[in-house]
Order: structure tokens, then C-alpha cells, then sequence
């Protein structure tokens, strides 16, 4: 059967008005889950743990990275787990100290913990510790008095005390066993997060890392961007902080077309901060976030985003709440 003519015609430009009017908006059509870096909200969790989660999955977040989960036992994960499913959060991931990737005791609470609930991603969320990066090897611009592994007015610089990979001590991030300077010590590192996720993977779950701004800083003594290093590691994929990426002078866009496939979760912060270090409202900032949606969705193999903040003039929950709308009004 002939279709008519006029028909044919009509369709096409009706077609061709929807993919005018869609360029023009500017907005993608694939949907990407959405959750939240609980960091954003972490003092309202340590009061009301359940209210605060719930909350959150009120306002729409389809799921959570976890925080401070290490020390909890197999029980009390089970009960975060009944919480998170009566709700309907999934746990997209987990914020994690690099020793628990040293295989180990350690590493085997860890993952048990992690089957329980149900986590994608297991995040490493702090490279080398500061006495393993010397300031020797900083560059010209850096601007990080607080060490490698804090980034002011975010999660980032809310670090605990804990051993690091196999150094043991108090001082937060990874410490090196075999390396003797620091390009060694990004490898070794790299080498330990590639075998937890051959690891970890026999769980269908995978290992990513969160960045500071260190890892995106070109660092003297033949050591160069540690995510470079990083990036290097089979398996590894990145949950990158966006807004410390380009801080640190990176372009995320060329950063996830360079490694494709890597892309694993974005960390949706804005910036820069004001005088008071008040992050801005999510995209109101200077990032170009069209560019960076198309990247992280066609190259860049993006599972979820996560929206997290640091300081601003609202409470936490409104903060985040504000964010997910802008989110959604940016993105579609």
C-alpha cells in the first residue's frame, strides 16, 4: 500500500519541528539515574539516620553513595538494606578508604557488607596520603595548603583518620608498601585498585575512584596527572568530581572522551565558590554541563549521576532538593 504523498510530507516536517525544537532546548532524552553523595546531607543522617534517607528518596533521588558504612556489622547492613528497599533507594554506591582494598580481613568484611546492600559501585575516595605526594612535585599553581586529599567547601575535605593501604598509621589515604617516590606510589596504587576489581567483579560490582584535586594536577619528578596513572588500571572507573576536575585546571569534556568507557558516575558540583565558599546552585555555576552530558552518555558510559554540595545559605536538605530540580530542568 502506497502511503499518500501529503502524508509522508507532513510527518517528515512534523519530525523534523521535534528534533528543531529539542536541538534548541538543548535537553537529552536518555535517562540517567539520579542519587545522591551522602556527605551532602551527613549531618542530618547522624541525627535521624531512616528520616534522612526518606526524605531523600521524597524528592525524587533514585538512590545513595553510602558513607561511613565500614565499621557497621552484617546486621545492621541488613536493616539499612530492608530500610533502603522499603523506600525504593538503591545503593549506587559506596564511599570507601583505600585500605579496604588491600586484599585482606579488611577487604573481606568489606565486600560482605557490600553484597548485603546491593551496591553497584564500590568508590576508593582518597588517593596517596599527603606524605606520599611531597610538595616538591607540586605544580606552580597549586593552591591546596590542606594536602593532596582535601578540596575546600565539599565532601572532599571531610576526611576521618584511618590506615592507609598497607602503611597502617593515622594519616587518611593510601601508603605506598613498595614504592619509593611518588610516580611509583600512583602506580602501585593503580595495580591495587585493578586486582579488588577483578575482585570484586566475581560480584557483579565494580571499583571506581573519586578524585581530588591532586589526581587532575600535573606534578613534577616524572610523576605528571596521577588520573592519567589511574586510568591505566583494567577495570577502574571514575566517579569524577566535576567542579574539582576544573579547578584543577582540567577539561572534563576532553577528560572522558579520552577515556571512553571510564566514566562510571558524575560527581554534578558547580562552581566556582563565592567569597564565603558558598558553592553555587547547581548549574549556575561556569560548567558546561551540555557538553558534559553528551560526553558522559555517548563515550563516556555513564551508569548514574550523583548530585552532592558543600556549604551554602540554605539547610542541607533544601540545598539538595533545589539541585535535583535544577538537575532535571538542565538536563530533562
Amino acid at each position: 500500500m502506497k502511503i499518500p504523498e501529503s502524508f509522508s510530507r507532513r510527518g517528515f516536517l512534523a519530525a523534523a519541528a521535534a528534533a528543531s525544537a529539542a536541538s534548541l532546548q538543548g535537553r537529552n532524552t536518555k535517562h540517567v539515574p539520579v542519587g545522591l553523595l551522602i556527605y551532602a546531607v551527613l549531618a542530618d543522617w547522624k541525627k535521624d539516620f531512616n528520616g534522612t534517607l526518606t526524605a531523600v528518596a521524597q524528592m525524587g533521588y533514585e538512590g545513595v553513595e553510602l558513607t561511613q558504612y565500614e565499621s557497621w556489622t552484617p546486621a545492621r547492613a541488613k536493616e539499612v538494606r530492608a530500610l533502603l528497599d522499603g523506600i525504593r533507594l538503591k545503593t549506587f554506591a559506596t564511599h570507601t578508604e583505600p585500605e579496604f582494598f588491600v586484599p585482606g580481613d579488611k577487604m573481606k568484611g568489606m565486600m560482605e557488607l557490600n553484597r548485603i546492600l546491593g551496591t553497584q559501585t564500590v568508590c576508593c575516595v582518597r588517593g596517596l596520603a599527603n606524605s606520599a605526594t611531597p610538595a616538591a612535585n607540586n605544580p606552580a599553581r597549586a593552591n591546596n595548603p590542606a594536602g593532596a586529599n582535601a578540596a575546600p567547601g565539599g565532601p572532599n575535605g571531610q576526611g576521618k583518620k584511618g590506615g592507609g593501604g598497607g602503611g597502617g598509621g593515622a594519616e587518611i589515604g593510601y601508603h605506598p608498601v613498595k614504592a619509593t617516590n611518588e610516580a611509583d606510589a600512583w602506580k602501585e596504587l593503580a595495580d591495587v585498585l585493578q586486582a579488588a576489581a577483578e575482585t570484586i567483579k566475581r560480584d557483579k560490582m565494580a571499583v571506581s575512584f573519586h578524585n581530588h584535586a591532586v589526581e587532575f594536577q600535573t606534578r613534577g619528578n616524572g610523576v605528571g596527572r596521577p588520573i592519567d596513572t589511574l586510568a591505566k588500571a583494567k577495570g577502574l572507573t571514575f566517579h569524577t568530581d566535576v567542579n574539582v576536575a576544573i579547578r584543577a585546571g582540567s577539561d572534563v569534556v576532553a577528560f572522558i572522551k579520552r577515556y571512553p568507557g571510564k566514566s562510571d558516575c558524575l560527581l554534578l558540583t558547580d562552581g566556582p565558590a563565592d567569597a564565603d565558599r558558598h558553592a553555587p546552585a547547581f548549574g549556575k555555576g561556569d560548567t558546561p554541563w551540555k557538553d558534559v552530558f553528551a560526553a558522559a552518555e555517548s563515550v563516556g558510559g555513564v551508569k548514574y549521576y550523583l548530585l552532592t554540595h558543600g556549604a551554602t545559605e540554605l539547610t542541607p536538605l533544601e540545598t539538595v532538593k533545589r539541585d535535583l530540580e535544577q538537575y532535571k530542568a538542565i538536563h530533562g
